[in-house]
């Protein structure tokens, strides 16, 4: 009897979607979180199984705005593993309250830590916004990065009197206990 529901089941799925119920149940996909270089719990995203991309999101987003893009459906579509990130203080990862937490290059290193954590032995990366920045950072202490693209960061980024940058400082230096930091982000 629970044979010929199983098959009922299967032949109305299939009449329904027009499609195999297997194909609901495969997975491509690994989530988790591990412990990083300072003990700070990153949470990741991976689908596929081609040649990993790692996708940095900007200030006040986490790894799941990748997923409404274009750019993650057309990774995957062309055989690559897009790797999703929730960065220190963002989603689903920890969110140090102490400045000290997000100094020292902080984000590159728990990006480092992610490629260690994933074994990957070469890896490209995007970037946006904030990720932009950080990315600029893996190219200089990351070998096994291959190709990388930043977008969104604006022309001043590296400038060390850019406004924006200089602003996001004088907040840590002026409001030391403040816990939600774009407060002070002026575009």
């Amino acid at each position: 009897m629970k044979n010929k529901q199983l098959a009922f089941y299967w032949v109305f799925i299939v009449a329904m979607c027009g499609m195999p119920f297997f194909i609901f149940c495969q997975k491509d996909s690994t989530s988790g979180s591990f412990a990083s270089f300072d003990g700070t719990k990153i949470y990741y995203e991976t689908y596929g199984a081609g040649r990993p991309v790692l996708l940095i999101h900007g200030f006040t987003g986490d790894g799941s705005s990748w997923k409404k893009s274009v750019l993650f459906q057309e990774l995957r579509a062309h055989g690559y593993m897009p790797v999703l990130v929730d960065m220190r203080g963002n989603g689903r990862s920890d969110k140090p309250h102490e400045a000290a937490a997000y100094a020292s290059d902080a984000e590159a290193r728990d990006l480092i830590a992610l490629i260690n954590h994933l074994h990957f032995k070469s890896y490209d990366a995007i970037g946006y916004s904030r990720g932009s920045i950080i990315l600029a950072r893996l190219t200089v202490f990351d070998p096994r990065l291959g190709k990388g693209v930043m977008g969104g960061m604006g022309a001043d980024f590296t400038n060390p009197d850019w406004p924006r940058r200089v602003l996001f400082t004088m907040c840590w230096r002026v409001i030391p206990s403040l816990k939600v930091c774009n407060l002070c982000w002026i575009e």
